[in-house]
């Protein structure tokens, strides 16, 4: 593969697998992760600093493998609270970003995607609630 549509992708999807290989390749660094400072440990071939641009990659090149499944298994089970199957489409959205940015699983983004998860939800209930209570009252009232 050498194009993805421009050369700012194909540096990403590089990016990301220099990471995973690296952690493929350093079994330490993959159980206990880079800390903080870990953008300054993927330098390539020029001066910059690429990281990797996708949330799972870059949370399990920080924190390591241990604290990357804790993490995942209570996001998960936060997200499992607000999740119907009536509000999957945001669910997808989430998954999406994850995917092709950094740093979204640790910043602002990931507590406006919680909220929305919550909010749908608790809509619902509401909308739910409305209609049962039409449905008592039309039949207290027959």
């Amino acid at each position: 593969m050498t194009s993805v549509g421009d050369t700012s992708n194909l540096l990403r999807f590089y990016n990301n697998f220099l990471t995973f290989d690296k952690l493929v390749k350093d079994p330490e660094t993959l159980i206990w992760g880079l800390k903080e400072g870990y953008q300054n440990y993927f330098v390539y071939e020029n001066p910059l600093h690429y990281y990797p641009h996708n949330s799972l990659l870059s949370l399990l090149s920080e924190v390591g493998l241990l604290y990357f499944v804790l993490y995942i298994a209570i996001l998960s089970k936060v997200i499992s609270k607000a999740f119907t199957y009536k509000n999957y489409e945001y669910l997808y959205s989430f998954l999406f970003f994850i995917t092709f940015l950094h740093d979204f699983l640790r910043s602002i983004p990931l507590l406006f995607f919680l909220s929305i998860f919550f909010i749908s939800k608790k809509d619902r209930k509401h909308n739910m609630l409305q209609y049962y209570i039409f449905k008592y009252k039309k039949i207290i009232e027959e």
